[in-house]
């Protein structure tokens, strides 16, 4: 038998699959053609396709189309159920030929119209265990428990500390809730197309196995088991934190689109970061049908599989520059990943990778907002507008601004949590972290001497709040300012001992064995007392992967990891924030932004000065 032949799709029309009921272990089906707003009622599939090693045989229309396993369980599931007749249903990997680029290109270009013309939208978690079965079954129980708590009235605080049995759940410590923690581990969670399936769908069923439920009660299951903590359990490891994180992004994008907020393209490329695809340009085809600010009269830039990975995001970066008029997306730039190191000019954030620091600009935090006109907190350039063009290679960018100071001291990264490499790990590994946060803060402190009584002159207040600030980039948590006492309190409970340091010196101090015995001291501290608010604590997530800098004019600030001294701070028509570059020859290399303390209000910007700067 010859294998399937595709037939030239007209524009506006899709594929369907329509499957047999043959009772038989062999899937049978016909691929039907229809014009998209006049076709028949149909099913659309969100699945992962998972690796095509293994691919299995299905005759459709007496030709042969090879399937991966996980689709081959959904057909062979789909093929079992009720009735004679099925409804057709929309499967990406079937449905369009995936050898036409052309094809490709336009299909994927209607995809958030198919799934909003789909009367369902299947979300296929894969063959059901015994486990899966449980939790899925465990859905309704929360349900059930989340209304018997708003009858008798639980707070927040009795759902996070209280007795789950008195609501019918079982302990928190049981099985049950570390298979429901589990599902979660499911690659369905970690893919990126399934975010726009899922925002985009009128009606959506989450099925595993033969278990289903409806979306609405999935995602109302999950933020109440969050509210328990039942999701995390002392047996769970990075897989399920992430699958719980993911879950969070998917949840909160199908809310946002619920409301009618408006969505903007480089938001949601750097909230949905850590999200995975097996061809990394579609880490950002895949989310151009959720944001609102792209199409011919915004930024125009749509999905081409003609293009290599570093074109795509080369223009996509240029793209959003000159929609923009703004240079936020300059903050978003990593290190890229070994693949694109050679490829990927400076200025240009490598999507591929599912790792990266949060933005001074605070892009990823403005994804739901209703209006991109909001007033923003960084307005290093006094809202200059960006003015950018591309060398004739499209691999070189200018832009104006100029070189405002240059870093002179530095000090040590500050770990970030993501060195963790799992979190089912051995006690001393998570104190060796804390060890090393506690060293580095405690170089930090002899760095910038907070304790001094000093003014720091570039914004006339005491060297103590210019110390915090910068090392919190002047962060809010969850809307609530960060303040001095918030410092004082944290500083306290975590780097005790300060008239010891003070004794025997920051040489000293700064040690490690100085910072095991510190540990020590606010582990003590932290069993007799209780634990701090931890408001400041988690004000200071900006800083991981970062260091602190002084610079020649002697301002305080936060810089990437790959700060070296001698690096220059340039201020950028249309950047809110400064950025580190350093200089290649003729040429300017981007290093990633950074927070000055003292140049976040535009103090040091002067539009005269600026001229056109090439970025390699």
């Amino acid at each position: 038998m010859e294998y399937y032949r595709y037939e030239r799709l007209e524009s506006g029309s899709i594929r369907l699959l329509n499957v047999l009921n043959t009772q038989t272990a062999e899937i049978r089906c016909q691929l039907l053609t229809a014009d998209l707003n006049t076709a028949p009622k149909f099913i659309a599939l969100s699945y992962c396709w998972g690796a095509p090693k293994g691919n299995i045989s299905v005759i459709c229309d007496n030709a042969i189309i090879h399937v991966t396993p996980n689709l081959h369980g959904f057909l062979t599931h789909f093929a079992s159920q009720g009735p004679e007749y099925l409804p057709p249903v929309w499967v990406d990997a079937v449905c369009i030929n995936q050898e036409d680029i052309n094809e490709r290109n336009a299909q994927v270009a209607m995809i958030q119209h198919i799934y909003q013309q789909a009367a369902k939208t299947v979300v296929w978690l894969g063959e059901g265990t015994e486990e899966s079965d449980i939790a899925m079954k465990f859905i309704p129980q929360l349900l059930r428990a989340d209304e018997k708590s708003k009858e008798d009235r639980w707070t927040s605080q009795d759902l996070k500390e209280g007795d789950v049995r008195k609501l019918c759940l079982p302990s928190r410590t049981e099985s049950l809730h570390f298979f429901y923690s589990a599902l979660f581990l499911r690659p369905w969670f970690r893919r990126v197309w399934i975010i726009q399936e899922v925002a985009m769908s009128q009606d959506v069923e989450v099925v595993c196995g033969q278990q289903r439920v409806s979306w609405k009660d999935f995602s109302r299951a999950f933020w109440f088991a969050h509210q328990l903590g039942v999701q995390v359990s002392s047996d769970i490891d990075k897989g399920h934190i992430e699958g719980l994180q993911s879950t969070f992004a998917i949840i909160k994008t199908k809310e946002s689109r619920q409301c009618g907020l408006r969505v903007d393209l480089l938001g949601l490329l750097l909230r949905c970061r850590k999200f995975l695809a097996s061809d990394v340009r579609d880490k950002v085809f895949a989310l151009l049908g959720l944001a609102d600010d792209t199409g011919p009269e915004a930024l125009d830039f749509q999905p081409d599989y003609g293009l290599d990975i570093a074109t795509v995001y080369t223009r996509l970066a240029f793209a959003l520059i000159h929609s923009e008029s703004s240079l936020d997306v300059l903050s978003a730039r990593m290190a890229p990943s070994r693949e694109l190191q050679v490829m990927l000019p400076s200025w240009v954030p490598d999507w591929s990778t599912p790792v990266g620091l949060p933005t001074f600009s605070g892009r990823e935090s403005l994804a739901n907002h209703e209006s991109f006109d909001m007033e923003r907190d960084r307005n290093a350039t006094k809202d200059s507008l960006a003015v950018a063009r591309l060398g004739e290679n499209e691999k070189t960018l200018g832009i104006e601004g100029y070189v405002v100071d240059h870093i002179e001291r530095l000090g040590s990264v500050l770990p970030g949590s993501d060195e963790l490499q799992d979190y089912k790990i051995y006690l001393f590994a998570v104190l060796s972290l804390m060890r090393s946060y506690i060293q580095v803060f405690i170089e930090w402190e002899g760095f910038a001497e907070p304790f001094s009584g000093e003014t720091y002159a570039w914004t006339n207040e005491s060297i103590m709040d210019a110390y915090w600030k910068t090392i919190t980039a002047c962060s809010t948590h969850m809307e609530a300012e960060v303040s001095r006492a918030d410092f004082l309190e944290w500083n306290s409970y975590y780097h005790p001992l300060l008239s010891l340091r003070n004794l025997v010196g920051y040489s000293i101090a700064s040690s490690s064995l100085f910072a095991w015995l510190t540990l020590a001291i606010s582990l003590l501290k932290i069993l007799f007392r209780g634990s701090s608010d931890p408001i400041f604590g988690t004000a200071l997530d900006i800083a991981e992967n970062r260091r602190l800098i002084r610079t020649s004019k002697g301002l305080l600030g936060l810089a990437p990891a790959a700060a070296r001294q001698n690096d220059r701070i340039g201020l950028f028509k249309g950047g809110r924030v400064p950025l580190v570059v350093r200089q290649k020859t003729q040429h300017w290399e981007l290093i990633g932004d950074v927070y000055v303390h003292g140049m976040m209000e535009g103090e040091l910007f002067t539009a005269d000065s600026c001229e056109t700067m090439w970025f390699v």
